[in-house]
């Protein structure tokens, strides 16, 4: 299920849980988010996703789930993976990553 629009999580910093929570409230099914804590908050979008879905708003099946690689020089110093790694090992990591942080099982 791909929505026709996703709820942007970059540069919300400390509302980012609040807003997140939201726009599942609004109805949006689709949320994008990264795994670049310079302009996202990964692990606030988590929190907003679990509130909601204990809340019975929602269910892991029911939205659309995107985050992103970033490589090292779109980051600053918070890197989700070992830069000295290759980049497949990264992108695996920066995705275990993810999942940890938004506490779900698999993304889309």
């Amino acid at each position: 299920m791909f929505p026709s629009i996703l709820y942007g999580t970059a540069w919300k910093e400390e509302r980012t849980e609040q807003l997140t929570l939201m726009s599942l409230e609004a109805g949006f099914r689709g949320i994008d988010t990264a795994n670049q804590r310079m302009h996202y908050h990964e692990a606030a979008v988590g929190k907003a996703i679990t509130v909601a879905m204990e809340r019975g708003l929602v269910q892991r099946d029911e939205f659309f789930l995107q985050t992103k690689f970033t490589y090292v020089q779109g980051q600053d110093k918070r890197l989700p993976y070992d830069p000295e790694a290759p980049y497949p090992v990264q992108v695996r990591q920066s995705f275990q990553s993810s999942l940890d942080h938004l506490n779900v099982d698999y993304l889309d």
